[in-house]
């Protein structure tokens, strides 16, 4: 008969070799064997860890009941002396059930850390790794439940006393690790600054650990350099966040080496998360991403502001480019990985040739836009016709933005035909959204109303509208070429051919509304550009025209009473001032200010004297 001792020592050399199985039958066989409290709770641990190593979670964790009830079968002396012993035990419980059961996980957790900071207490540094495990694997348990407040105690606890085994480096990976999480509860709350300290935190050991273990911390290395690349893009910080991502692309190349199927998804994910950066710095995006789905008077320009300008564009552009270079290589890897696993991967490869759309759309590469829209456009509609729920409003995204583009092709090329192909896309937009019945999901009121919009806008497009976009399209040239130039006489000129635009059309089309209020805005215009040019015969025929169509306009009251006071009419001219002062103008600035400004124009333009306005800006001001 085979004896407790040999059961024991032929079940210790199977785990050894890594046969479990046989080596808890011996295990199991050799409970039979004894009658020692202390040995049926060893085995019994045992037994649940091998189980644990073969994913047999109900065996283990009936193995760990078993040992806890042989515990509290115990003397009251005993099971104080096998204290440690349960709380180990209550810890694998907790590890265990974490997953099934996150509240008993915690409880488990809890316990074990009481038994294990007693024993700490009796016999200081004896217990103190056990003690730093249970604090992490609290820890665990507390972010697992999203109880943020705990789980923060919890790993700052466990960094603090792994930091007391100065001597054991097998602590290093557990404090990076706590760093870590840390920096992931602090991102989940949204406090980026303490996000990063905590990741930079981690970085610094895994680094360390990766020279010495690269196949074991290399991974993890540039996990936590994209970790920081995410906080620095919240923070706005863009330029640190691609280098960030940047450090990540070099990791994961090197781990590509290593394990090209696990890291190339991770690798291409980097790769699209870099473009997005370049995107999003120039406010190049979509206005669905937010959302996660498989993601619009003046005296003259100076000329350091173009050339500001000129090196902001220069800059955009660039950005745009690398934006594209970048979507363009996740793409190609993309594809690749869709060819093997086509569920897995194809709406990514739909969601980079998107991005690619809105920055050629941005780039008014409408043809190249079009053509990554499409490619887009189809994918999507074959995911969302398998899969409605997850793909329906990518396809509606991607829609929206083509109809977008095609809304700015319509009124710069005047081509009509972009109204029928719009309207049947919105169509079809209207359809998909229809599924979602009266949904209040903020992202499909939003695209509800940008339907509606859009509909309403093609449907109003014709003739008249295309004629009259034009004209202002032409009255918009002249104002640049206005504000180009600093010489009020100069500016007259000019602002002449836009009232003759907006008085051509509207003869041709009186009932139009937009046409009038832009006739009344060039009249009001053109006064001001006439007095600034002393050119006073020329701003009393413009105002009077302009009261014609708005009898009651504050703005052309204004320039009525600086033409009073140019002509010397100063109680006229303070008599409207002071009606005036206190009311705004359309863009709710104050006329006190307005008028203010205005006459400090044209003092500087010599159409005023300073003792004609003294008495009227005091009269202004108070």
């Amino acid at each position: 008969m085979t004896s407790f001792e040999e059961l024991i020592s032929t079940a210790n050399v199977l785990v050894d070799h890594k046969n479990y199985p046989e080596a808890i039958l011996q295990f199991t066989s050799a409970i039979d064997k004894t009658d020692i409290p202390e040995q049926e709770i060893d085995i019994y641990n045992t037994i649940g860890r091998l189980h644990i190593a073969l994913q047999n979670t109900n065996e283990a964790i009936l193995s760990f009941e078993k040992a806890l009830e042989t515990h509290q079968s115990l003397s009251e002396e005993k099971a104080e002396k096998l204290s440690v012993n349960k709380a180990t035990i209550l810890n694998n419980l907790g590890l265990i059930t974490l997953n099934s059961n996150v509240k008993l996980a915690i409880k488990h957790h809890k316990e074990a850390l009481a038994i294990f900071t007693k024993a700490e207490e009796k016999k200081p540094k004896t217990f103190t790794l056990h003690l730093a495990n249970t604090h992490y694997s609290y820890g665990d348990a507390c972010y697992f439940k999203k109880d943020f407040f705990m789980a923060k105690k919890q790993y700052k606890d466990a960094i603090t006393v792994y930091k007391i085994i100065t001597d054991d480096h097998s602590t290093q990976p557990l404090i990076a690790n706590a760093y870590y999480n840390l920096g992931n509860i602090y991102t989940d709350e949204d406090n980026v600054f303490d996000a990063r300290n905590n990741y930079l935190k981690a970085l610094k050991i895994f680094r360390a650990l990766a020279e010495e273990q690269p196949k074991a911390y290399k991974s993890l290395v540039a996990a936590t350099f994209n970790n920081l690349a995410v906080t620095a893009k919240t923070m706005y910080k863009y330029t640190d966040a691609i280098t960030y991502y940047e450090n990540a692309l070099k990791e994961y190349e090197a781990l590509l080496i290593q394990d090209r199927n696990t890291f190339l998804p991770f690798y291409a994910a980097t790769l699209n998360s870099i473009g997005i950066i370049y995107t999003e710095q120039h406010e190049i995006k979509d206005d669905y991403a937010s959302e996660g789905l498989s993601g619009f008077s003046g005296f003259g320009t100076l000329s350091v502001d173009n050339i500001k300008d000129e090196k902001k564009e220069k800059a955009s552009q660039f950005q745009k480019e690398k934006a594209i270079t970048y979507y363009g290589q996740a793409i190609e890897i993309y594809n690749e990985l869709a060819d093997k696993e086509p569920e897995v991967y194809t709406h990514y490869v739909a969601t980079c040739l998107h991005n690619l759309g809105v920055l050629y759309d941005e780039k008014e590469d409408y043809k190249t836009a079009e053509e990554h829209y499409e490619k887009a456009l189809g994918i999507r509609r074959f995911l969302a016709e398998k899969q409605p729920e997850a793909f329906n409003l990518d396809t509606c995204v991607t829609l929206l933005n083509i109809t977008t583009m095609y809304q700015n092709l319509l009124e710069k090329t005047g081509k009509i035909g972009f109204k029928a192909e719009s309207l049947k896309i919105l169509k079809e937009i209207e359809g998909r959204l229809s599924i979602y019945g009266d949904s209040e999901k903020p992202i499909l009121l939003s695209m509800k109303s940008d339907t509606q919009y859009f509909t309403r806008y093609f449907n109003e497009i014709d003739a008249e509208y295309l004629d009259v976009l034009d004209r202002f399209g032409m009255a918009d040239a002249i104002t640049e070429k206005i504000n180009e130039t600093l010489v009020p006489i100069e500016k007259l000129k000019l602002q002449k051919d836009i009232v003759n635009l907006m008085f051509v059309l509207k003869e041709k089309y009186p009932k139009n509304k937009r046409i009038q209020t832009e006739l009344l805005n060039s009249y009001t215009q053109y006064a001001w550009f006439a007095l600034r040019s002393n050119s006073l015969l020329v701003a009393e025929k413009a105002i009077e025209n302009g009261f014609k169509i708005a009898p009651h306009s504050l703005s052309l009251k204004a320039n009525l009473a600086h033409l009073y006071l140019v002509q010397n009419k100063t109680k006229k001219a303070k008599e409207i001032y002071l009606s005036i002062k206190e009311l705004h103008n359309d863009e709710n600035e104050s006329f006190k200010k307005v008028l203010e400004t205005d006459l400090k124009v044209l003092k500087n333009d010599d159409v005023l004297k300073s003792q004609n306005i003294d008495t009227i800006l005091t009269a202004i001001i108070t």
